[in-house]
């Protein structure tokens, strides 16, 4: 809830109650015999019963339209936390068990390891359709599974996704323990990890391919991918191919390739 709706939700109360609070007393001078506060020219008399209900109902009105307005987003707000703080939670789980049957197994791993882990991505997914959570560990179990080609779908949905932040995703810092503390799930070292893979991935396509053309455009992709991920992750990786050695040999590669 933001500061300026919650003033004015308490300028309604305290205008609610100062009304309410006028109207009665004006009710009670009429009450004790006190018919009219006075007359002014050109409009008339100012009589107790008809000022003071007129305060009451006026006050009223504020009083219940801040509660009525208040009271949802209270409640909302406290729902959402709750449900933020399951989702941190989730994602906990889910990294532990990952983490559990990548250890536990070699590449290759069978579908079937990772049962309790699809499910918990899953979980996550009907939670939250955007979630980088889901994203990312579905391209990680595809990548386990032997299908690295199939993780690509998934890193780039979570790519697209975090553009939207603006930036926001580096809030935090670079360590990993952020990314579980965040109940969206996108970070700086998982954006930075993501860019790795797809980096590595790209290269290996560019050197495979025959046509000069198509090795540009692998490349040049690789290069992108790579440079983006010292954005996120200055240090850079060093699982399979250092992200820093991978810019290098891009470089070298465009440079062999000549101008297009």
């Amino acid at each position: 809830m933001g500061w300026p709706l919650l003033a004015l939700l308490y300028a309604g109360f305290v205008i609610g109650a100062l009304a309410c609070g006028m109207g009665l007393y004006l009710l009670i001078l009429k009450i004790t015999g006190v018919h009219k506060l006075g007359d002014v020219p050109g409009i008339g008399e100012f009589g107790t019963l008809q000022t003071g209900s007129s305060l009451v109902m006026i006050g009223t009105y504020c009083f219940y339209y801040s509660l009525a307005t208040f009271l949802p987003l209270h409640n909302g707000a406290a729902l959402q936390s709750h449900v933020n703080m399951l989702v941190v939670e989730t994602s906990r789980d889910l990294r532990k068990e990952y983490n559990e049957v990548r250890n536990a197994h070699a590449d290759p791993i069978s579908p079937e390891h990772f049962t309790r882990a699809a499910f918990l991505v899953s979980f996550l997914e009907r939670i939250d359709k955007q979630s980088g959570h889901a994203f990312y560990f579905n391209g990680e179990m595809k990548r386990r599974i032997g299908r690295p080609d199939e993780s690509h779908q998934f890193y780039y949905r979570y790519l697209e996704e975090q553009v939207k932040l603006k930036g926001a995703h580096k809030d935090g810092g670079t360590g990993s323990e952020t990314c579980y503390a965040k109940p969206g799930g996108y970070c700086a070292q998982r954006s930075g990890w993501i860019h790795h893979l797809l980096a590595i991935d790209i290269y290996k396509k560019g050197m495979a391919a025959s046509e000069r053309a198509e090795k540009r455009v692998h490349f040049e992709g690789a290069g992108k991918h790579a440079d983006e991920s010292l954005e996120d992750y200055p240090e850079g990786f060093v699982q399979e191919r250092p992200t820093k050695v991978l810019q290098v040999l891009v470089a070298e590669e465009l440079k062999r390739l000549g101008e297009p």
